[in-house]
């Protein structure tokens, strides 16, 4: 177990606590919850580049580290559409692109066929996760007390969102059409 997959690890460990932040809906929960997600990417960030960096790729790191982000991902946008922050029909598009893509990556596996992350797939992640982090970090402030925070400013995240769910589909289709020989020798 080298420290890239601790971090995977750690990562995953801190999913249900995520989650229970978020429901929680306080202040300090949400408050909480932004640095605990913060730090849940930082650690991606940092496994992800100890492992090719140093070569500390392994196949549990290659299985469990799109899991963790996956859980981590599922976790915030099942609480944000139990809140009704975000539309169910959000949370659907981009959890449903995660099933198919992996399942895609799971029958080229079977074929003997990688299909790595590409530009789209990265971008894609990354406007997720700063969508998920505005929206745990303005619905704290929403939440506060002292502050004198206006409603209107919840469309911010949303429209955060909204872009991330297009970066999703064109991400989706560009694996699926990426993939697409791989799929069809199973037809």
């Amino acid at each position: 177990m080298n420290i890239a997959n601790k971090l995977t690890v750690i990562r995953i460990l801190l999913v249900p606590f995520l989650l229970i932040l978020i429901l929680l809906s306080t202040p300090y929960s949400l408050w909480f919850a932004l640095g605990l997600f913060l730090f849940a990417v930082a650690t991606d960030i940092i496994d992800g580049y100890l492992a090719r960096s140093k070569n500390m790729i392994t196949k549990f790191g290659l299985f469990m580290d799109p899991l963790a982000d996956k859980l981590i991902l599922c976790a915030a946008l099942i609480a944000f559409v139990q809140l009704e922050w975000l539309p169910g029909w959000i949370a659907l598009i981009i959890i449903g692109r995660e099933f198919i893509v992996t399942g895609l990556r799971i029958i080229a596996i079977s074929e003997g066929v990688t299909i790595p992350s590409d530009v789209l797939g990265k971008t894609k992640t990354t406007l997720q996760e700063i969508a998920i982090g505005f929206m745990i970090g303005f619905h704290a402030l929403d939440v506060m007390e002292s502050v004198n925070f206006q409603r209107v400013w919840l469309w911010f995240p949303m429209i955060l969102f909204y872009i991330a769910t297009v970066a999703t589909l064109v991400s989706g289709t560009a694996y699926l059409v990426k993939s697409f020989h791989v799929i069809r020798k199973d037809w």
